[in-house]
């Protein structure tokens, strides 16, 4: 993921995700924070709702990985899977 310059590791992994996606966050858990991710959530969403996770990421790096598998199952849907 490429960081825009002036941007935080949260805005590039928001910018990241496919449409569709949302994460959000919440600190203060055991060391460190969590990263939930909803797709089509509505704009009120929050960590805690209204919709469940698909998936949450303990730390940034989990978070990382789940980001780079949505960008990677979207690039084989759009150019078909060469792999």
């Amino acid at each position: 993921m490429a960081s825009k310059k002036g941007s935080t590791w949260l805005e590039d992994l928001e910018r990241s995700l496919p449409p569709g996606w949302t994460v959000c966050t919440r600190s203060g858990i055991g060391n460190g924070t969590h990263y939930s991710f909803f797709f089509g959530a509505p704009s009120e969403q929050t960590y805690f709702g209204p919709k469940s996770a698909h998936f949450t990421g303990h730390g940034l790096n989990e978070a990382r990985i789940f980001a780079s598998g949505l960008i990677a199952g979207r690039m084989a849907e759009k150019y078909g899977n060469t792999i």
